[in-house]
């Protein structure tokens, strides 16, 4: 476990180390990656074809991605309501119509609020790939019921540009386009629309589902127990399956089966609780619960510290300590106080000893004083004095 939770601590420092390159890289690729999915409409006029169409469509695309990537919520939904606009040309009506309706949610939610914004296009993608619960439960754990709204305009959008691209293809492009003729048809159009809107209320039952989950999460949430999060998640999960199973049971024409559901559901948990392990964890077995109070009240506090990973794995193999002052400061007085071994005497340094008498005479005026001073010196020699009849040394 603790293998785990190492190589853990390694992504989530390299993710801070480069937070920059990966947020910027993330921006570009789901850029990317919405931009495909928008060309892939394909009702554009002929007069513009040569914009969405090889060899120029793969560098414009990567220009638009390129574009979501440094331009703020604001700038990036006005663009993509003018390329939706272009893509489904082939109809104006059905062209205005989508404009208006993109315009409207930047006007009165995008200018409001642009980071949360980004939550309409993570459901649009989310239900392409038929995951959108987990935007549901990441909205829920991490945001709150302020993820309501965009959640419910992200599935409002994604089931008006279906069926806008429906109607699209239904109805008859006009090969010039005649101002004349065209209110009628822009009325035809809106009916149709309106139609498709209030005949099928599977948007409506799936955002009831929605707020129903994030409101469930979030009020498991902020409960005083321990794993409240991995518990609020899933709780979201189970409501969230339970919901979706019994609306495909009752409603004959509902947009998902009980299986997808299921299955989309445990996926979507799976994949939120992974999002959640890279999170700061809490680290419950060393809560504690403090006490202290004042001239007017009692506090009680639960403190709950962070799980901390050490940076480097303990191991078997030995390590070598690094010496510390103190440990070189005793080997240095071992070394001084050990016994040195004897010297070569063909080499070695020996002293000699002598006395020198130093006499001096003072005379000053009529008085004379003489002194004698006597000192004992040490003569250095190279090799030691011989001993009478010794041989010299060879």
């Amino acid at each position: 476990m603790k293998d785990i939770f190492y190589q853990r601590a390694l992504i989530i420092n390299f993710i801070k180390r480069y937070e920059t390159y990966i947020v910027f890289a993330a921006k570009f690729g789901a850029g990317l990656l919405f931009y495909s999915f928008v060309f892939s409409i394909g009702l554009y006029r002929e007069e513009i074809a040569f914009l969405f169409s090889p060899p120029l469509s793969v560098p414009f695309i990567v220009l638009l991605a390129a574009s979501f990537a440094f331009f703020p919520a604001t700038a990036n939904f006005l663009l993509l309501a003018l390329v939706v606009t272009a893509q489904l040309s082939l109809s104006p009506e059905i062209a205005i119509i989508a404009f208006l309706v993109m315009l409207c949610i930047v006007i009165f939610y995008v200018r409001l609020s642009p980071q949360k914004s980004y939550l309409i296009l993570a459901v649009l993608v989310a239900f392409y790939f038929r995951i959108p619960y987990a935007v549901v439960l990441f909205a829920g754990l991490y945001l709150g019921a302020a993820a309501i709204l965009p959640i419910a305009l992200g599935t409002f959008t994604f089931f008006t540009a279906s069926n806008l691209i429906q109607i699209a293809e239904y109805m008859k492009p006009a090969e010039t386009i005649d101002f004349m003729e065209m209110p009628a048809r822009f009325v035809d159009a809106y009916l149709l629309t309106f139609e498709s809107l209030t005949g099928d209320y599977s948007w409506i039952i799936l955002t009831f589902i929605f707020a129903i989950v994030i409101l469930g999460i979030y009020a498991v949430s902020k409960l005083n127990i321990d794993f409240v999060k991995e518990i609020s998640l899933a709780f979201g999960g189970i409501v969230c399956v339970m919901c979706l199973v019994m609306a495909a049971l009752a409603i004959d024409d509902f947009t998902l089966s009980a299986w997808s559901a299921i299955l989309g559901t445990l996926g979507s948990v799976i994949l939120v609780g992974i999002i959640r392990f890279f999170d700061d964890l809490p680290d419950y077995q060393r809560t504690e619960n403090v006490r202290f109070e004042d001239d007017d009240n009692f506090y009680y506090c639960k403190i709950v510290p962070k799980l901390v990973v050490p940076q480097t794995l303990k191991t078997n193999q030995p390590t070598r300590k690094r010496p510390t002052r103190t440990d070189r400061d005793r080997v240095r007085t071992k070394q001084e106080t050990a016994v040195r071994p004897r010297p070569n005497r063909q080499t070695a340094s020996l002293e000699n000893t002598g006395e020198i008498s130093f006499t001096a005479n003072i005379k000053r005026g009529d008085h004379t004083a003489e002194g004698s001073v006597t000192r004992k010196i040490v003569i250095p020699t190279a090799v030691p004095p011989r001993k009478p009849n010794e041989p010299p040394d060879l």
